[in-house]
């Protein structure tokens, strides 16, 4: 799946659930592949970026899913005929990931 199908069909996960996605040219992409996994308390006490070595290999620590969700949720209610559309909420979030998760 890709991170951009992945970041609107997050409505029957567990919110601890994680996204993990690929890096093209060194960043998170619209195209990027994507693993969402649901970890256990063991795996949490981890760095995520040896659960990404183990769980899903090739790719690096996204975001939780219930952020995501939040994210998506609110640009649901908040929407308009003006308002920014699922391509440049996908940046934003990616944005997001990269820089402030």
């Amino acid at each position: 799946m890709k991170l951009s199908e992945a970041i609107f069909n997050l409505t029957d996960l567990p919110d601890e659930a994680v996204l993990f996605a690929e890096r093209i040219d060194g960043q998170f992409s619209p195209e990027s592949s994507v693993v969402i996994l649901s970890l256990n308390d063991e795996e949490l006490a981890l760095p995520v970026a040896e659960v990404a070595a183990s769980r899903a290999p090739g790719t690096d620590y996204f975001l939780e899913a219930f952020l995501v969700r939040d994210m998506v949720a609110e640009w649901q209610d908040t929407r308009t005929a003006d308002s920014i559309g699922t391509t440049l909420l996908v940046d934003r979030i990616i944005h997001y990931a990269e820089h402030d998760g």
